[in-house]
């Protein structure tokens, strides 16, 4: 009976800590925003190499990372709110 009462405990305890933690890391979780181009390549429109270095250096001050380009031919970027 003691066994069971010890095992009943510590399973509790255990989802207990396990709650506390997943709420705790939630809350640290960074939020962010994010803010996509779109390329547009095509033979009228889209960016040059030129110009997507030029936006990329004007986005990095203002805290935007480049996240990656899509298979879209969009521009992903990040940053903490």
């Amino acid at each position: 009976m003691k066994t069971i009462k010890a095992k009943t405990i510590h399973t509790i305890l255990a989802i207990a800590v396990a709650a506390m933690l997943s709420t705790s890391c939630a809350h640290a979780a960074p939020a962010f925003e994010y803010k996509v181009v779109q390329l547009n390549p095509g033979r009228n429109g889209g960016l040059s190499a030129e110009q997507i270095e030029t936006l990329l250096n004007q986005l990095a001050p203002d805290g935007w990372e480049f996240v990656e380009v899509t298979h879209y031919w969009s521009i992903i970027f990040k940053r903490k709110k």
